[in-house]
């Protein structure tokens, strides 16, 4: 059951995180309503991405990283829980970025934020 969870979790992460990104995709008027819906409520989609992706770093933690310390094995998993953790921090800082700056503040080093999200992002899944 908790590996199914753990990629069930790391999946929806990584949907929710797609669609929060949706704004970025065009700048042009939008007539689908589904595409309007995400792009209205992006900021929705973040928060909640980021709240699957902690849920799923602590199952991972839970189920995978505490049984492997000090045993001097599975390197490859603490090597990829620790990309995971700055994935969700980077995630994190954007998150309340969003909410707490300015627009004209926070618009300026968005884009740069999430190609650092994008590269954290394809380094632990690799």
């Amino acid at each position: 059951m908790g590996g199914e969870l753990i990629e069930f979790t790391g999946w929806l992460g990584f949907i929710l995180l797609s669609l929060s990104l949706a704004k970025l995709s065009n700048k042009q008027k939008i007539d689908n309503q589904i595409m309007l819906y995400i792009k209205k409520n992006h900021k929705y989609f973040g928060w909640s991405a980021l709240t699957a992706l902690f849920i799923h770093g602590t199952i991972v933690t839970t189920n995978l990283v505490l049984p492997a310390m000090g045993q001097g094995k599975r390197f490859a998993i603490l090597e990829e829980t620790g990309w995971g953790y700055l994935l969700w921090l980077m995630l994190f800082a954007i998150c309340v970025a969003s909410a707490m700056l300015p627009y004209k503040v926070f618009r300026q080093r968005h884009l740069q934020m999430v190609l650092v999200l994008g590269v954290l992002l394809i380094i632990h899944i690799e």
